[in-house]
């Protein structure tokens, strides 16, 4: 009953699918969220209120089959379940506006570290959809540092950690930085032609470029 088919399937009745995988309350959100945008396409009849709605309603099918996807993945041990994260600290006072979004992105690392690991720094990425696919196929990433690990947590639809890598440095064998005019690229060379194409808002240039400077150390050494 909660296989990603029988899950994308139900959804086609908005917020359907939450349900059945036992989260009620992200099934209500959609519910009011889709629903609200088609009265809206209705009551006004703008053509932006109606590519809208439509765009919601198949992007919580494809939310509600990832998410499906995720939870058969943390049962068969494939994922990492995350830890349950707990409020961010608010940051030290006097903070420049990219300052505190650093500090939160660090804190969000740092709550998924194991014990004796220690963060350099972190950042939240994305990867590009490739050619022929959709805005839906973007992931979302906390990227963070730590001395011996590139610690990659998957974020869900809703922004939550949803999956918890730690790739040895000893395993990552090159890396490539390039600065953007609004974002920065990050790519990361596993060998046997894996690799990871992350962008990085400029915001956090300084912080990329720490973590770049980390994985070049471990390069070299």
């Amino acid at each position: 009953m909660q296989s990603p088919f029988v899950v994308g399937l139900l959804s086609i009745i908005p917020g359907l699918g939450f349900f059945v995988l036992g989260q009620p309350k992200r099934g209500i959100g959609i519910i009011g969220i889709v629903g609200g945008l088609f009265l809206l396409a209705n009551f006004f009849s703008i053509d932006f209120f109606s590519d809208l709605s439509i765009i919601a309603w198949i992007g919580q099918i494809y939310y509600a089959v990832q998410t499906a996807n995720l939870l058969k993945r943390q049962k068969s041990g494939e994922v990492v379940i995350p830890r349950e994260t707990t409020p961010i600290p608010p940051p030290p006072h006097g903070l420049s506006a990219n300052e505190r979004m650093a500090h939160k992105m660090r804190e969000t690392v740092r709550q998924q570290l194991n014990l004796g690991e220690h963060l350099t720094d972190a950042v939240v990425a994305q990867t590009m959809p490739s050619i022929g696919s959709t805005v839906f196929s973007v992931r979302m990433y906390y990227v963070g540092l730590t001395e011996k690990a590139l610690v990659i947590i998957e974020q869900d639809f809703m922004g939550k950690p949803a999956d918890v890598k730690r790739i040895p440095l000893s395993e990552i064998k090159s890396s490539e930085y390039k600065k953007g005019l609004l974002t920065d690229s990050l790519v990361l060379d596993f060998g046997n032609k894996k690799s990871m194409r992350l962008q990085v808002t400029i915001r956090l240039r300084t912080q990329t470029q720490t973590i770049f400077a980390g994985l070049q150390k471990q390069n070299a050494g």
